[in-house]
């Protein structure tokens, strides 16, 4: 017997959200976003992929810190 699973994935474009959170001036809460699927879909599991563009090194001179600590929260369940 095999039990039904419901698996939502979410896939967010970074660049394009980035932008329209420019022009809204509003920020995105991606831990509401997890919590509002999971209320109005009811999921067995929620998988978020979140696709940006990743400098290589040597080519920036800032610190990626910031964006570590972002995936980093993304990556929790």
């Amino acid at each position: 017997m095999f039990l039904k699973q419901n698996i939502i994935y979410v896939f967010i474009d970074a660049s394009n959200l980035w932008e329209a959170q420019k022009v809204k001036g509003k920020f995105f809460d991606y831990e509401k976003l997890r919590n509002f699927i999971k209320k109005e879909f009811g999921g067995s599991s929620i998988e978020i992929f979140y696709y940006t563009a990743y400098p290589a090194d040597g080519t920036r001179d800032y610190s990626l810190d910031g964006k570590h600590k972002f995936f980093t929260f993304l990556k929790k369940d």
